[in-house]
């Protein structure tokens, strides 16, 4: 039995730049990622540590509550 791989891991730093080729080659690894894999890991971004942290603590938070009470939650609404 071979051992999962790792996810992908995408450099997101091309999307703040003006190469529009790299900024094209990125977006074609993202749909292969999305399409093969169905996640990925991303560097290079901008999103500032603190709201990563507390994204992370976000959903930790829902994820730890009773099934019944994640159920109440309406995913129609955005």
């Amino acid at each position: 039995m071979s051992l999962p791989a790792s996810p992908p891991i995408l450099d997101f730093s091309p999307f703040y730049g003006g190469d529009s080729e790299a900024k094209s080659k990125l977006i074609e690894e993202v749909r292969k990622c999305c399409h093969y894999n169905g996640f990925f890991q991303i560097t290079g971004h901008r999103v500032p540590l603190d709201l990563q942290r507390r994204v992370m603590d976000c959903s930790r938070r829902f994820f730890d509550l009773p099934l019944e009470e994640k159920l109440k939650i309406d995913k129609s609404k955005r």
